[in-house]
């Protein structure tokens, strides 16, 4: 005979797994008129906020407009699907955006990375819509407020598809990297010395208007101009696709989706204070350094704080991991992720935690079919790739 608790017990299991079963395990686009198997290209999160980048595509532009960077809650929430809906629904950024004729509107988002200082930076490139690309930035710790939007004029947007930001800040500010520019050139995208005048200005400043018009005078002491690669004829064409800045040392890493090739440059070869000063377009050269052949095609790219250096390797469908203290070949690269409710992962962060995560496709962009099977569902758009515990040892 059963006793009344072990009967309590069963009650317990049998609610859970029913619960379990009506489980919603990844975020809640549907309420933006977009499908759970989008592209969702980078994202970028900053405390319980999580950024989406949307990118759309050229046969998109007659189509019904939808947006192209979304916020959402950050970790992923796994709740029944009915309050999922409710209380997590996802929403536009920013939330000033009004109609799709507004020139500030963001047309398709191809890039975003987050500064210590908590602004989010966004690499709006428009394919097909007769635009300049655009850097803007926006300040999350003022209330998402617009700080700068400056176009990158004369170049192709074609191949803009990475927007990283470099974790040390110098007298200037911050620098971010853009690419592909074309011709073997990223674009290197520095703050100036905004930040600081912003800050004193906001506190000396009582009326918001007055603020934003000075601000948005100021603007033009952001500065960016174009690294191009130096190589010798030995060296393979470089490639942009995905960058990645090393936590460590003054190291960008760079390489492509198509590519085997890995690519290196340091960044402390490059003088901002100089060009800061130029009032011209300028062309810097670089001398850049061929790592060797990473282990295949791959997606995403991005450091650890011990310097390991991730990809997604496309053909094997698994997540690895570069001990870059070693050579690059097999024996120093660790699986990380490799499942098949993984099909895909186009982009790396580190949370608050220091824990890396990887956000998750159905496809990876270039390939023919999906990796999972047609009427298969994501259980989740996020997967934890390596615990901040293991990344110190």
């Amino acid at each position: 005979m059963i006793n009344s608790e072990k009967i309590r017990f069963i009650l317990r299991v049998s609610a859970l797994c029913l619960l379990l079963s009506h489980i919603s395990h990844s975020w809640n686009l549907k309420s933006l008129n977009i499908s759970d198997d989008v592209l969702i290209w980078r994202f970028a999160v900053w405390k319980n906020r999580a950024f989406l980048a949307i990118p759309r595509s050229t046969n998109e532009k007659q189509e019904e407009w939808k947006p192209t960077l979304v916020e959402v809650s950050w970790p992923e929430i796994n709740l029944p699907l009915n309050v999922a809906n409710a209380v997590i629904s996802s929403k536009l950024f920013p939330k000033s955006r009004v109609s799709k004729q507004d020139y500030e509107t963001l047309i398709s988002v191809t890039g975003l990375d987050v500064d210590a200082r908590g602004r989010l930076w966004v690499l709006d490139a428009p394919d097909g819509y007769d635009r300049w690309p655009r850097i803007i930035i926006y300040d999350l710790k003022r209330n998402d407020r617009l700080v700068s939007s400056t176009e990158l004029t004369k170049v192709s947007v074609k191949h803009l598809k990475s927007l990283v930001i470099d974790p040390f800040e110098d007298q200037w500010g911050f620098r971010g990297y853009i690419a592909d520019a074309g011709d073997e050139t990223i674009i290197i995208y520095s703050s100036g010395n905004l930040h600081t005048f912003e800050e004193n200005l906001y506190m000396a400043l009582q009326n918001y208007s007055l603020f934003m018009s000075i601000a948005i005078r100021i603007s033009g002491l952001c500065k960016w101009w174009k690294l191009r690669m130096l190589h010798g004829p030995e060296i393979p064409r470089v490639q942009f696709s995905d960058l990645a800045v090393s936590r460590m040392n003054s190291i960008l890493y760079m390489t492509g989706h198509n590519s085997h090739d890995l690519f290196s440059i340091n960044l402390e070869r490059i003088s901002t204070d100089k060009l800061l000063r130029i009032s011209s377009r300028v062309l810097q050269n670089v001398t850049v350094t061929w790592l060797g052949k990473k282990l295949g095609s791959s997606v995403g790219l991005f450091t650890d704080l011990k310097d390991g250096l991730h990809y997604f390797m496309t053909s094997e469908r698994a997540s690895v991991r570069w001990n870059t203290k070693l050579p690059l070949n097999a024996q120093s690269h660790s699986v990380l992720v490799q499942n098949d409710d993984v099909p895909c992962i186009t982009d790396y962060i580190m949370d608050s935690r220091r824990n890396v995560w990887g956000l998750v496709n159905s496809k990876c962009p270039g390939t023919t079919k999906k990796n999972t099977l047609s009427n298969s569902t994501l259980k989740s758009r996020t997967i934890k790739i390596q615990k901040y515990y293991f990344a110190m040892q």
